[in-house]
């Protein structure tokens, strides 16, 4: 351990500032396994929605209470909802993806009631704001986002798994 008082330059101790608060070692991750491609279709297409329902929640949110801005309880809600999601990302990732684990952490269960319910309060306080809303040309950008999100999810594992074979076969020829 070396101090920052003993590091030269301020380019040094931005350095060991930043190292500081890193991990130590970066592990690889593979959201994409080939375990079951249907399976980690839906879970990959059931975390993009949640977390784009979160991302609308904010936007809703500031217009359905009328919320200035630059309001300090925008940042503050905004800065929870990232630090909460760094460790509830990491859970759910954990959970589709190492068959050891077999419950949702905390942190993802914690993120999901936080959503849900800023769903059901934009809802509920919501309706004059979506009154004045053409639910066709929403429900139509809805599916839309739903269909666009699966299928650029189910290309993406596709591609992944065809490589993963491709390989695989390799390993058999050169074996």
């Amino acid at each position: 351990w070396e101090s920052i008082k003993l590091i030269q330059g301020t380019k040094g101790k931005l350095k060991r500032f930043i190292l500081q608060f890193s991990p130590m070692q970066v592990e690889s991750t593979n959201w994409l396994g080939t375990d079951s491609v249907s399976l980690r279709i839906i879970q990959l297409t059931f975390f993009s929605i949640l977390w784009q329902t979160s991302e609308l929640n904010t936007f809703f949110l500031k217009h359905v209470f009328v919320v200035n801005t630059r309001h300090w309880m925008l940042y503050s809600r905004a800065a929870l909802i990232v630090l909460l999601a760094l460790a509830a990302t990491r859970q759910y990732y954990e959970k589709i993806t190492n068959p050891r684990v077999k419950k949702l952490g905390i942190y993802s269960w914690i993120f999901v009631v936080i959503t849900v319910t800023e769903l059901i309060v934009v809802c509920k306080h919501g309706m004059p704001v979506f009154k004045k809303t053409i639910f066709k040309l929403l429900f139509g950008w809805i599916i839309t986002q739903v269909l666009l999100t699966t299928l650029l999810i189910y290309l993406t594992v596709m591609f992944k798994n065809k490589k993963f074979l491709q390989r695989k076969s390799l390993k058999k020829k050169t074996n």
